[in-house]
């Protein structure tokens, strides 16, 4: 998985969604789906976001700026899962910006 970088002004929400797919490129069921927001260097766990499962291998979550208590930065989110007997883990960056 390559990492994606989401840009969301702050006191505002934005969704990110993964799927996850096998190696015929066809979406599997995960478990133990899990993601985590971080700081920008990865050294400090700021929430464990709900996540939602739409269909088959995709899943959801939604990041609202003012709840988490989000200032303009980039901040790193990490979903991992287990599918196929595989842990999965994919890195992406939010950043939020001022209005």
């Amino acid at each position: 998985m390559t990492s994606r970088s989401f840009s969301v002004f702050s006191g505002s929400s934005k969704g990110i969604k993964w799927i996850i797919k096998d190696a015929d490129k066809v979406a599997v069921e995960a478990y133990s789906v899990e993601v985590n927001l971080y700081n920008n260097n990865k050294t400090e766990l700021l929430a464990t976001v709900a996540t939602a499962r739409e269909n088959i291998g995709i899943y959801h979550a939604m990041f609202d700026t003012t709840t988490m208590n989000l200032s303009a930065g980039k901040y790193v989110v990490e979903f991992k899962c287990l599918a196929n007997s595989n842990n999965y883990v994919q890195i992406d960056y939010l950043v939020v910006k001022e209005l």
